[in-house]
């Protein structure tokens, strides 16, 4: 398997050469990491934000678009 070798895995891909096994592999790797990403993700605290004033980004897109087209 895979999983930092990018590249590699790609390739073999393109050419077919993943045997069944290996894609259960891969499909159970990736269900484990989302479940498992989704559990922290629920426990972690939550924490409060304090929401932008649309002003705020009003200046911010003006100057930005100034910045670029002038």
């Amino acid at each position: 398997m895979y999983f930092w070798n990018t590249k590699a895995l790609s390739e073999d891909i393109k050419n077919s050469k993943l045997t069944d096994n290996d894609w259960k592999n891969y499909y159970l790797a990736g269900s484990i990491f989302l479940t498992l990403s989704i559990y922290i993700i629920a426990l972690s605290p939550r924490e409060s934000i304090t929401p932008v004033r649309r002003g705020n980004i009003d200046d911010w897109s003006s100057y930005f678009w100034r910045q670029c087209y002038f």
